[in-house]
């Protein structure tokens, strides 16, 4: 099974999720083992989100969908079938296999050959694995075995992808994994990924596929110029944060009409849901203020010179820079200082994106004092926050709770920011899907 990186992502028209729809989510999967619970103030954490999978050339191939919630439970109304399909869209899906994976209801919505189901090699005995594994290839499925520690396996015949986290593996059994999925003809997936040398390592090694917060980082530091589609939002965000005269800005704006007509578009799509369609960047300063805008401004600078937005450092940047304003606003923060969040949050991944580092980029962007601090030194209630949804972001969990009297939010709240950052996320891509170049 080869992966496609260039078809259309269709993704959900859904801007919330609340825990009862997540169960509900869960159940229709037939998912009866939990990835990544986690436990937050004596509240069990429910929630969904995804992870992109990438190829050799940071592509995006596929994602990795990861589930947090109750083991059991009766199916809910929620989630309908329309739903499912638009979330899930074209892209390979990996999934954690259902205990009987004939019956997966997913199976049932979607084309069984757009899903990769994962057995864990950890949890089962290995003629288990192999019997359901098996079952799977029976019923059209595409397979993956997950490894999870240095334990004696074989791998099971008809396996079509093997993951492997080379730092939960000594270097003998990741290298007895490599040449037994080699000799199979079984794709190499390295998980938890994350530096770029690291990448390149693997890379080296025979790997196919890659999953991590690896591409976040800058592929190396340089003082090239900036393109010049990047280089004019710069400007135009130091503008906005300088609050300039509307003219000003305008009349930047009309120096690079294709910004113009991503911003505008972007605007107007159905994540924002505005009362009213917005036809002039000037029309957009006066509804939605220079704040606002600033906001939308640096999500742009991640859309790359073709106006990409399935790229996975731009779905990175929306989902942080949406989990830090929704906890901010939850905390009963003004909205001068969820925009400041946002802000952090969507930057907090500049670095990869300019191959800048983040002194150099604060100060390219002439950020206020508290954005400046939580990006560079974490600290204030910025910066605290910024570490909580970091951590999250790339191990999956919090390490420690909130300190008391931080703005920092407890993991199930978080997991709850993320999901629905998710979703909008998915909205962007599934509205601009195919309009790259436009």
């Amino acid at each position: 099974m080869a992966l496609r990186h260039n078809g259309n992502a269709m993704v959900p028209l859904l801007c919330t999720c609340p825990p009862r729809y997540a169960r509900a989510f869960f159940v229709r999967l037939g998912i009866d083992e939990t990835m990544g619970e986690a436990q937050a103030s004596g509240m069990e954490a429910s929630g969904m989100t995804r992870q992109p999978v990438l190829d050799r050339h940071r592509r995006l191939v596929g994602y990795e969908y990861r589930f947090r919630g109750p083991q059991s439970g009766s199916m809910e109304s929620g989630l309908s079938r329309p739903d499912i399909r638009r979330l899930f869209g074209e892209r390979t899906a990996f999934v954690p296999a259902p205990e009987r994976p004939a019956d997966c209801p997913l199976g049932q919505i979607l084309p069984p050959a757009q899903l990769v189901l994962q057995f864990a090699t950890d949890s089962s005995e290995p003629s288990a694995v192999a019997e359901r594994l098996g079952e799977a290839k029976a019923a059209g499925f595409h397979t993956a075995v997950t490894v999870g520690g240095d334990a004696e396996s074989a791998l099971p015949a008809g396996t079509d992808f093997l993951h492997l986290d080379s730092a939960q593996l000594s270097e003998e059994a990741l290298g007895t994994w490599i040449a037994a999925a080699q000799s199979a003809g079984t794709r190499l997936v390295a998980a938890n990924v994350h530096s770029l040398n690291q990448f390149r390592q693997l890379l080296r090694r025979g790997f196919h596929y890659f999953q991590g917060p690896f591409f976040t980082r800058p592929v190396r530091l340089s003082q090239e110029p900036i393109p010049a589609q990047k280089s004019t939002l710069l400007r135009i965000f130091r503008l906005l944060e300088a609050d300039a005269e509307v003219g000003e800005i305008e009349a930047l704006f009309k120096l690079a009409p294709e910004l113009s007509y991503r911003l505008l578009k972007l605007l107007n799509s159905a994540a924002f849901a505005l009362p009213r369609r917005i036809q002039s960047i000037r029309q957009a300063l006066v509804m939605l203020g220079r704040r606002n805008i600033r906001k939308w401004v640096a999500v742009l600078l991640y859309t790359g010179e073709a106006g990409d937005f399935s790229s996975p450092l731009l779905a990175e940047a929306v989902i942080r820079g949406r989990m830090m304003e929704l906890a901010t606003q939850a905390a009963g923060r003004d909205s001068a200082f969820a925009d400041a969040a946002q802000i952090a949050g969507t930057l907090s991944v500049a670095p990869g994106l300019l191959n800048r580092p983040m002194e150099q980029v604060v100060e390219e962007l002439q950020l206020e004092t508290a954005i400046s601090d939580a990006l560079l030194h974490g600290s204030g209630d910025l910066g605290a926050l910024l570490h909580q949804v970091q951590t999250m972001r790339e191990q999956g969990c919090l390490s420690a709770p909130p300190s008391a009297g931080t703005l920092a939010a407890g993991e199930a709240d978080l997991v709850f920011y993320e999901q629905k950052a998710t979703l909008e996320q998915a909205t962007l891509e599934l509205e601009n899907a195919g309009t790259a170049g436009d």
